[in-house]
């Protein structure tokens, strides 16, 4: 399987690679149960080894990074059914996805059967190795706290940069109350600290934007207003057009900035600990 390896802990492993499905796999996984399983397209340096953990109350096997079987997440269950033993196991991956920072994308959850078998992998899978993941202090949020997570998580996952943006700014809607949410975003946009959100907020400013009050007003009127709605009597310059590049270009220089006030809603008004 073409992968890279890009995380430092797979450093710590000379020539981690991975295997086949079979010499990975262990007893408790060849048992005859109710299996949960949800296979992954990652964003994030995903693990060789197989590994289990308790995640709120549920054993939850990561399944590894194998030569010919698509990588996933599983639990057995007694008395849930698959659905909601696949709510389960997304809730998790949105666990994961926010320690590790970045994009999960599940296939077909909610499936599984009395015999853990993973997919065959039909395709080549392009993503980066480590030799295992940390799983110990994952969040474990409220209701709210937990959509909040899984938006983030579909947010770093979309190959859609306006379907991206939309997603992070749903995500500081459901944080921040509609009366404060403008000088909530202004705020945050002056505290931004990573390299890609700042260089986005300084693209916002290039543009002629004077104040981070405007910022707040073109984030929301020029993003997510003009990526959500369409109407026949419009101005075309308000509709995000998938044709138009310009638009194209201005999207995926914001969504940085976009992606760092999700992140900092998630942190601030759901008290969710920032990633490591």
């Amino acid at each position: 399987m073409p992968v890279q390896i890009i995380d430092e802990r797979a450093a710590m492993h000379w020539m981690v690679k991975p295997k086949p499905w079979s010499e990975v796999v262990t007893d408790p996984l060849r048992r005859v149960r109710s299996w949960g399983l949800t296979h992954v397209s990652p964003r994030i340096a995903w693990p060789v080894e197989l590994q289990m953990v308790i995640y709120r109350g549920d054993e939850i096997w990561v399944l590894p990074a194998t030569t010919d079987r698509y990588p996933g997440v599983a639990l057995y269950f007694s008395e849930l059914s698959y659905k909601e033993a696949g709510n389960r196991l997304l809730r998790f991956l949105s666990a994961l996805s926010w320690s590790e920072r970045g994009g999960i994308t599940a296939i077909d959850p909610g499936g599984g059967g009395s015999h853990l078998n993973p997919r065959p992998l039909d395709r080549p899978l392009y993503h980066s190795i480590t030799g295992s993941l940390r799983l110990e202090n994952l969040p474990s949020p409220c209701e709210r706290g937990a959509l909040a997570l899984a938006l983030m998580r579909e947010g770093r996952s979309l190959e859609s940069v306006p379907y991206a943006f939309l997603t992070f700014y749903r995500l500081v809607e459901l944080a921040v109350p509609a009366k404060k949410r403008r000088e909530w975003i202004a705020s945050a946009l002056e505290k931004v600290s990573t390299v890609r959100a700042i260089e986005a907020v300084r693209h916002l400013q290039r543009s002629g934007l004077s104040s981070a009050l405007e910022a707040a007003d073109h984030l929301y009127i020029s993003g997510r207003m003009a990526i959500a709605h369409a109407k026949a009597d419009a101005d075309l310059a308000s509709i995000i057009s998938p044709d138009d590049l310009s638009q194209s270009e201005r999207l995926s220089n914001e969504l940085a900035a976009m992606e760092a006030l999700a992140e900092r809603a998630i942190i601030e008004c759901f008290d969710i600990p920032e990633p490591r």
